[in-house]
């Protein structure tokens, strides 16, 4: 496929068609393709810097992870929430979702 030409929830083919794309790389692109201000995110110095290294943040945080996290991601969450899970992409969340239950379930019967 063309991702140059691809624009919004189309996805263009190596023939220059544009076909509606259901499966959106895994559901990883809900905005679809080139979205503007996506592009003029990962056109920063910040997210380059993170792309290019890709911490690992298990093993712990960045000094500013704290700052960027409460100026992004908190600032969605919903009422009543406080904490926050980062993930790659969607596999890694549902992996991470199942494990959660999967220790909630047996702190609940220990």
């Amino acid at each position: 496929y063309d991702l140059q030409n691809s624009i919004g929830n189309y996805l263009a083919d190596a023939d220059g068609n544009l076909l509606l794309d259901v499966f959106t790389q895994i559901c990883s692109l809900p905005l679809g393709y080139n979205h503007p201000n996506i592009l003029k995110c990962v056109a920063s110095e910040e997210f380059q810097m993170l792309a290019a290294n890709r911490p690992a943040l298990g093993l712990g945080a960045l000094v500013d992870w704290d700052d960027l996290l409460k100026s992004s991601v908190y600032r969605a969450l919903p009422s009543g929430m406080s904490h926050v899970f980062t993930m790659m992409c969607g596999s890694c969340a549902v992996e991470n979702a199942v494990k959660c239950a999967f220790l909630e379930h047996r702190h609940r019967t220990r």
